[in-house]
């Protein structure tokens, strides 16, 4: 089952968007895999301290998205396709390109600059 114990909220994003990237992250890490079930709603809420209400708006997210399978009788699970792991994927890496790349021009660096960076430190990090 997905623990939520390493989650920790901040307050730059809404609240069921940071819970909704905390499974995707789960999910391309490998960490969590088709089946996994998900702690009650309920749980989610009082572990976070955030009102049902708000995890319950992360679980229509997910299941709007296809992720996340919600039983009536028997919870949620996660449901993780090929093409759902590579959706998140792409979104997660997106997402940390984009923002390097925001940091980089705040920062006045050209494309070259970066470029020489990365290089050194990708040979560094070997």
């Amino acid at each position: 089952m997905l623990s939520f114990h390493t989650l920790h909220l901040h307050g730059r994003a809404p609240i069921y968007a940071q819970i909704v990237d905390f499974v995707k992250q789960a999910i391309f890490t490998g960490q969590a895999q088709t089946g996994d079930p998900l702690p009650p709603r309920r749980e989610i809420a009082a572990q976070l301290g955030v009102t049902l209400n708000t995890v319950q708006k992360a679980f229509r997210v997910m299941e709007t998205e296809g992720f996340v399978r919600t039983n009536s009788t028997s919870g949620s699970e996660l449901v993780v396709t090929d093409a759902i792991r590579a959706q998140i994927a792409r979104e997660l890496t997106e997402g940390l390109v984009d923002g390097f790349i925001v940091r980089a021009h705040e920062c006045g660096l050209t494309l070259p600059q970066v470029i020489a960076l990365l290089g050194q430190r990708w040979t560094d990090s070997d």
